[in-house]
């Protein structure tokens, strides 16, 4: 399995010198495969557990737990979703603003 994680590596590790190559535009994309590379193995850790107990609850209990895990996932989405709206927000300001700016540099 070891063998199988460093040739894992070793391959992303030749695709990013190719793909730098071509500007860092594509960092973003090249991240999210890297960290979904080699996060994989730890994706499945205490599933079998969690189902378990989870199976082992009344009915009651377990829509007390669905409702749990709905209070915390909410929080971390709302936030993340603000901040994308604020990024979203000001990135339209700031092109809004440098679009006018290059409106009034052409002077005839």
């Amino acid at each position: 399995m070891s063998g199988h994680k460093s040739d894992l590596v070793f391959s992303l590790v030749s695709y990013v010198s190719r793909f730098l190559g071509h500007g860092i535009a594509r960092l973003p994309t090249l991240t999210l495969l890297i960290v979904l590379a080699v996060s994989s193995p730890a994706l499945a850790q205490g599933c079998s557990m969690c189902k378990a107990n989870a199976d082992a609850l009344s009915k009651e209990s377990q829509r007390a737990l669905n409702r749990a895990i709905l209070v915390m996932v909410l929080p971390p989405v709302c936030l993340m979703l603000g901040g994308a709206t604020l990024a979203w927000r000001f990135a339209k300001r700031r092109d809004n603003a440098a679009t006018k700016m290059r409106g009034t540099n052409k002077v005839a």
